[in-house]
C-alpha cells in the first residue's frame, strides 16, 4: 500500500510540475493551449490612477517616471489576450489570465509610465527595472521566488523586503531605510545613501547598506549584513553564524 501511495503521489507531483512551469519557452497552464507565433506586437492598455506595480511569472517590466500614465505590453500577437493588466485599488497588476496555456518564443515585456511610484511587488522570476530615476516620499520594494528589482529612488523612506532567492538592487538617497532579507535572498543598497538604517537578515541572506548616522542590524542563521558610510552609531546583534561587518 505504501508503494502504491508513493507511486500515485509521484505521478501527481510530476503532472502538476509539468503544468505549472513558468519559464520562457515553457507551457503556461490553463485550458486553451496556444504556441506563440514569434511575431511581436506592442499593445497599449488604457490604465491610470496607480502608484504601485505587482507582477510575477517571468514578466520583464520597465518603469519610467513621467507626468502621464502609460502601459504597453510587448508580446507575440496571438498571446496578448492571455496577458492581464488591471488596476485594483492603487496597484497595477500584471499577470496571466486564469485560462492561459501557451508556449512563448519571445520575452514578454511590459512598459509602465507613472507620475509617482510608491510600491513594487515582484515574484516568480519576474524582473522589474527602473529606466529612469524616481523621486517621491516613500517607496516599498518586495521580491520573492527568484524575482529581481533594480532601480534608483530619492525620497524620505525606503522599505526593502526580499525572500526565497529574490534580489533587490537600489540606488539613490533616503532619510531612513529598512531592509529585511531571508532564505538566500539579496538586498544590495550600497548605492542608496541613507542617514539611518535597520537591517534584518536570516537563512543565508545578505544585505549591503550605506548609512551615515545610525545602523541597527540583526543577523542570524548565516545571514550577513555589510555596511559602508562610516555610521556614527552601530548596534549589532548576531546569532547562529550571522555576521555584521563594515565594507
Amino acid at each position: 500500500m505504501k508503494i502504491l501511495l508513493s507511486s500515485l503521489f509521484f505521478l501527481l507531483l510530476t503532472s502538476l510540475s509539468a503544468q505549472v512551469e513558468v519559464n520562457n519557452g515553457s507551457w503556461f497552464s490553463g485550458r486553451n493551449r496556444v504556441e506563440g507565433n514569434g511575431e511581436l506586437e506592442t499593445q497599449s492598455r488604457n490604465l491610470d490612477g496607480f502608484t504601485g506595480v505587482h507582477t510575477c511569472c517571468s514578466f520583464k517590466v520597465e518603469l519610467t517616471q513621467s507626468r502621464d500614465f502609460g502601459v504597453k505590453v510587448e508580446a507575440e500577437s496571438n498571446l496578448q489576450e492571455f496577458i492581464e493588466t488591471r488596476v485594483i485599488g492603487n496597484t497595477l497588476h500584471i499577470r496571466f489570465t486564469d485560462d492561459a496555456n501557451f508556449k512563448s518564443k519571445r520575452d514578454i515585456r511590459v512598459y509602465v509610465s507613472l507620475p509617482r511610484l510608491e510600491a513594487v511587488d515582484a515574484s516568480s522570476s519576474a524582473r522589474v527595472t527602473g529606466k529612469t530615476p524616481f523621486t517621491g516620499e516613500d517607496l516599498a520594494l518586495d521580491v520573492s521566488s527568484s524575482a529581481t528589482i533594480e532601480l534608483d529612488f530619492t525620497g524620505q523612506r525606503v522599505d526593502l523586503d526580499a525572500s526565497s532567492s529574490g534580489r533587490i538592487t537600489v540606488g539613490g538617497s533616503a532619510s531612513r531605510v529598512t531592509a529585511d532579507a531571508s532564505s538566500a535572498s539579496t538586498i544590495d543598497a550600497a548605492a542608496l545613501k541613507a542617514e539611518d538604517a535597520v537591517a534584518d537578515v536570516s537563512s543565508a541572506a545578505s544585505v549591503n547598506v550605506h548609512v551615515t548616522n545610525s545602523l541597527r542590524a540583526d543577523a542570524s542563521s548565516a545571514g550577513v549584513v555589510r555596511y559602508g558610510g562610516n555610521p556614527r552609531d552601530v548596534v549589532a546583534d548576531t546569532s547562529s553564524a550571522g555576521r555584521v561587518r563594515s565594507n
